[in-house]
């Protein structure tokens, strides 16, 4: 009983809501087309679809190679440094501005993101489509940016969250890299 795979558009140029069977997502049943959809639209949302970790991890592999970050392949997200002290500053520095893996060669295919308890206001999570804001510059904006690099380091970011790291903080962030993009 194979459900067929739906969508539909969230936004003209950005995300799509993904309908499928929880089972078939599992089963890696509409992999290809998934992974083509994400490709085109950036964005998935599944709703109500309620994954377990385990089967967060199941079916992400079902899409591509699952990657370890910071020696997890589902990273908890929390401020609570009681929880998670060591990265509660990373991910303070992500409220401006993150993308997952910035700092690799090759940056991760997609992320997977699972809200486990909802704050009871804000909350919100914004995607950007670089590509489509690319395509909508004039021709003399974008000869002006062709050939430009930058440098993404970790501690960029987190300096915005720690201004005056300890000197144990400032070794950590340099393990992490940089990328050159």
């Amino acid at each position: 009983d194979l459900m067929a795979l739906s969508s539909r558009p969230l936004s003209p140029r950005i995300g799509s809501e993904l309908i499928a069977d929880r089972a078939d997502l599992l089963a890696g049943t509409h992999a290809a087309e998934i992974r083509a959809l994400l490709a085109g639209r950036g964005v998935l949302l599944l709703r109500g679809v309620d994954f377990s970790d385990e089967e967060e991890i199941a079916f992400g592999a079902t899409i591509g190679r699952l990657r370890d970050d910071f020696g997890h392949q589902v990273m908890p997200i929390t401020f609570d440094r009681a929880y998670n002290a060591k990265y509660a500053d990373y991910f303070r520095s992500n409220t401006l501005w993150h993308f997952d893996g910035s700092w690799d060669d090759i940056p991760p295919f997609a992320s997977i993101l699972t809200p486990r308890v909802l704050s009871a206001s804000g909350g919100e999570t914004e995607f950007a489509n670089l590509y489509a804001a690319y395509d909508d510059l004039s021709d003399a904006d974008k000869a002006m940016l062709d050939g430009v690099r930058v440098i993404h380091s970790m501690e960029a970011s987190l300096r915005r969250a720690v201004p005056d790291p300890t000197a144990q903080q400032e070794r950590d962030w340099a393990e992490i890299g940089r990328a050159h993009v």
